[in-house]
């Protein structure tokens, strides 16, 4: 309901650059919901000179009465993201006057119990400004404020808040933003594609069994593109998978090639392998070569209807051993299969550089549970001899 709430405001927010009097939609009283939990966040403008705007966080009781858990004060937003434990608010800028993007015009803002902790201007997101859309009075700078998108691709680009506290923010000059949303910090950002790739570089095994999705990698190295990834560990600078629905071919996620690029003149797909799970509702994407391989692994969340990373337990979680405190020639972790049951058999290797002595055999064979909820450990295998 609330993200039906948000998409509502900003089709509202849209609408309203195209009428005559080009003029701020009137503030009003407004309920914001968790997507997760039973809090509300109640946004009231104040007086008619919008001089004192309030707000007042809640918690609705088993009994149906609310708990105040906070107060804000100080400022008014047409769309605010309630986290599920309550205590982060993410405050989206309003509607910003003028043509150019400004470092006085507010993009987003973070709070915790009520308190600012962090804001970005649109000037701190918009790496090209020339690209935003304009108004006779205003600009919009947010995806899903482009004029030239479809409605379907304009769904994929709203800003969400999911249930790890992230929060994600898609730029019209095409960059995506993840912050941690309780500090507001920026988690990571990278170019996004709503179409497939100029140079999409085919992989083995990438099709999905349904025959909707398909994975492809961003760039390889006989790919004129190429040269302009920088191959550091900035996401950023380095080729990424695209995960896409064939049918109406827009991006449903993205992942970065996490095993090491600069490893020989070998093409990064012969160094790429794809498992998809029977069900075609998570892919595990093994990177490299033994013994340095690397895994990522994507599976549906059907709440926010594309696929997201599924993160992996800790190491004493997956085998039943604490991190071994030793320096490693190598690391190795990967998918090897899906069980009928649509369990991830999964491989943790570490080969010491000095000799171990400890108890852990620091090789490991995980069955796993895998949804958008996270990775379970069903059972720890017997390695074969």
């Amino acid at each position: 309901m609330p993200r039906f709430s948000s998409l509502i405001l900003t089709l509202l927010f849209l609408l309203q650059s195209r009428t005559n009097a080009d003029s701020p939609f009137p503030w009003s009283p407004l309920v914001f919901a968790s997507d997760f939990s039973n809090v509300v966040f109640t946004m009231n403008p104040g007086p008619e000179d919008r001089q004192s705007p309030w707000g007042v966080a809640y918690k609705l009781q088993g009994d149906g009465s609310l708990k105040e858990l906070y107060r804000t004060a100080g400022w008014y937003s047409f769309e605010v993201f309630v986290s599920r434990d309550g205590r982060n608010l993410v405050q989206m800028g309003p509607w910003n006057s003028g043509q150019v993007p400004s470092s006085k015009d507010l993009a987003v803002a973070f709070h915790k119990d009520g308190k600012l902790v962090k804001s970005y201007s649109t000037t701190d997101l918009l790496k090209d400004p020339g690209k935003v859309s304009t108004s006779v009075s205003h600009y919009m700078w947010r995806a899903d404020q482009d004029d030239s998108i479809l409605n379907e691709q304009r769904k994929r680009v709203v800003p969400t808040l999911d249930y790890e506290n992230h929060f994600t923010l898609q730029t019209i000059d095409g960059w995506k933003y993840v912050f941690d949303a309780g500090t507001g910090e920026i988690l990571e950002s990278f170019q996004f594609n709503l179409s497939p790739p100029a140079e999409p570089v085919a992989l083995k095994n990438s099709v999905s069994p349904n025959g909707l999705y398909e994975v492809f990698l961003e760039a390889d190295k006989d790919t004129p593109s190429y040269k302009n990834y920088k191959m550091q560990a900035d996401e950023s600078s380095r080729p990424a998978f695209l995960l896409f629905n064939k049918k109406d071919q827009l991006s449903s996620a993205r992942t970065l090639f996490k095993a090491n690029v600069n490893d020989g003149q070998s093409p990064l797909r012969n160094l790429t392998n794809v498992l998809w799970r029977a069900d075609s509702q998570a892919v595990a994407i093994n990177t490299g070569t033994l013994p340095g391989n690397e895994l990522s692994l994507l599976v549906w969340n059907s709440q926010l209807a594309k696929f997201t990373e599924a993160r992996l337990p800790d190491y004493e979680k997956l085998t039943g051993f604490p991190m071994p405190d030793i320096f490693l020639l190598t690391r190795s972790q990967s998918a090897k299969t899906w069980t009928p049951d649509g369990h991830l058999i999964y491989e943790i290797k570490f080969v010491p550089i000095e000799e171990y002595t400890g108890p852990d055999p620091l090789h490991h064979l995980v069955e796993l549970s895998v949804s958008s909820e996270g990775c379970k450990v069903v059972k720890r295998l017997l390695l074969p001899q």
